[in-house]
Parts: C-alpha cells; sequence; structure tokens
C-alpha cells in the first residue's frame, strides 16, 4: 500500500516554530492553541532549527518543577529526526520505527530546510482516503465488504494503565514515565464512568502551575471517550478523524469496563484501517 507513495502527499506543512528566547510558557500556550504535540526551537541569528520540544519532554520538566519562564534554549532536544519530502513513505516509517519517534520532520530536498512534519497519524489519514476510493472498502459498500471489514479489536493495544482519582499528580507523572501510553484511565467512585488524564491536561496544569500534589481528579476529563471493540476500524477511526482525537479507550459490552487502546499509531502499524481487501497494507 505504501510504495513509492512520496511523504509529501501525507506530511503536514509549515510545522510550529518557536524562537530561541521564547519559554516554556509560551511553547506550552502554542501547542495547546494548534493542537501539536510538539515545537520546532528556531534560531533567528543562523535560520536554523536547532532542536525541539515535545509533550512528553514537558511533562518530565512539570515533574522537575522547572519554572516557566526557562528559555527554550535551555530545554531544546537534540537530534531531529528527519527524512525529505520525496522520500517514499516507507522509508519514513522505518525511520520512525528504528528512532522510536512519533513524528518525523521533513526537509525540502534542496536546501535542507524543514518544510513539514509526518506523524503516524497522517499516514493513517492518507491511508483512510486511499481506502475509501477502493470498490472493496467498508466505507464505500458496506454490504459488499463487511465479511472483510477489520473491527477495532484487530489493531487495539490491549493494556490499559490506570489509576485511582486520589493519587497526585505527581504519580501520575511517574506511572506515564515508565509506560509507552499517552493517557491513563482514572478511577473514581464519584463518576459512573471513568475519566482519562492525557499528556495535554498534565501541561496544561503545568501551564497553569497547578502543584505536583494536587489530586488527578482536579485536571482529568470525565467521561473518557471510548469506543465498542466489535466496531468496524473504518467507523471508529472516521470519528477519531472528524474529532481530531488520536486515541481512544475500547470497552466491551459494558461502557465501563475498558479492554484497551486505540491510538491511530495502532492503526498506522497494522493497517490502513478499512478492510481486509488489501493484505499488503500491513505497515509492519
Amino acid at each position: 500500500m505504501l510504495t513509492r507513495l512520496p511523504v509529501r502527499l501525507a506530511m503536514r506543512r509549515n510545522p510550529l516554530r518557536m524562537g530561541m528566547d521564547q519559554n516554556l510558557s509560551q511553547a506550552i500556550s502554542s501547542m495547546i492553541k494548534y493542537k501539536v504535540s510538539s515545537v520546532l526551537i528556531h534560531d533567528d541569528q543562523s535560520d536554523q532549527d536547532q532542536g525541539l520540544l515535545t509533550k512528553t519532554d514537558l511533562m518530565t520538566l512539570y515533574y522537575g518543577q522547572l519554572p516557566l519562564d526557562t528559555p527554550l534554549q535551555d530545554v531544546l532536544v537534540t537530534p531531529i529526526a528527519t527524512c525529505v519530502q520525496d522520500d517514499f513513505l516507507e522509508v519514513a516509517l522505518s525511520r520512525m520505527l528504528d528512532q522510536e519517534v512519533k513524528r518525523i520532520y521533513v526537509l525540502n530536498g534542496d536546501d535542507e530546510k524543514i518544510i513539514g512534519v509526518l506523524s503516524f497519524a497522517d499516514i493513517v489519514g492518507l491511508l483512510y482516503r486511499i481506502c475509501s476510493k477502493c470498490k472493496k472498502s467498508l466505507t464505500r459498500s458496506w454490504q459488499n465488504s463487511h465479511h472483510a471489514a477489520l473491527l477495532v479489536r484487530d489493531v487495539m493495544h490491549c493494556d490499559v494503565v490506570s489509576c485511582e482519582g486520589e493519587q497526585t499528580i505527581a504519580q501520575a507523572l511517574e506511572i506515564l514515565s515508565m509506560q509507552s501510553f499517552s493517557a491513563l484511565l482514572v478511577q473514581d467512585g464519584q463518576h459512573p464512568l471513568p475519566g482519562v488524564l492525557s499528556k495535554s491536561d498534565l501541561i496544561l496544569a503545568y501551564r497553569h502551575n497547578v502543584p505536583l500534589e494536587n489530586k488527578i481528579t482536579d485536571i482529568s476529563s470525565y467521561p473518557v471517550l471510548s469506543c465498542a471493540r466489535d466496531e468496524p476500524l473504518a467507523q471508529v477511526l472516521k470519528r477519531m478523524m472528524i474529532a481530531d482525537v488520536h486515541r481512544l479507550f475500547v470497552h466491551g459490552s459494558d461502557p465501563g469496563q475498558m479492554q484497551g487502546v486505540l491510538s491511530l499509531t495502532d492503526a498506522a502499524r497494522a493497517r490502513s484501517g478499512s478492510c481486509q481487501a488489501c493484505t499488503a497494507s500491513r505497515l509492519t
């Protein structure tokens, strides 16, 4: 499925950039405003991108209680994983998996300037658009392709990391630092359905100087966004893209009992996200 498709078809152009002298507070505000998970740190004097800062980095800085007025030049991370816009997607994807990164920045082949960014979500979006035009696609012909439909359970991650609402934000940061997940399921007896604590919730708490000793319930969102494990994957992916979310928790027959997590990363690692018409669409 990815053979000979260039990166430029899936990448997002004009990645978010900030200056070396801007601070953590400004970076968090911009990342929340533009709904991005990373920001490039740019040096205006050399006109070069010197590093980047991600939500994961910000969580570490929150745990370390680094002041919000800290300049970005003091906390930027290097190196920046890159590819060229004319590289094939399978090359970029292989590089992302090898380097264990969730996004790769895209260079203009002529002057080596970063002109875009590619993530697992962007790859899923491109493959979903391609598959939606296929005559065998679930999204085009439900009756004819239902028997071949991929279900959420086929690609979801079965481990759910949860915490109690009475735990502290510091404890939540410790749990997430040891896991590869980007959110925690929050079990709280005061709510009929579980909640969720995401990286976005945590960096927003950092921005507002919420003490690490506060309870998780002070910054969690209720109820958690979820889907059923037996739903067609194509329909769930469509809802996720419309709602601009990268992750859903998965429940069985009981909406209050979560059995797994579905992320766009999972869908990218597994298939295009429509049906089993293209067995070659496996990405790993």
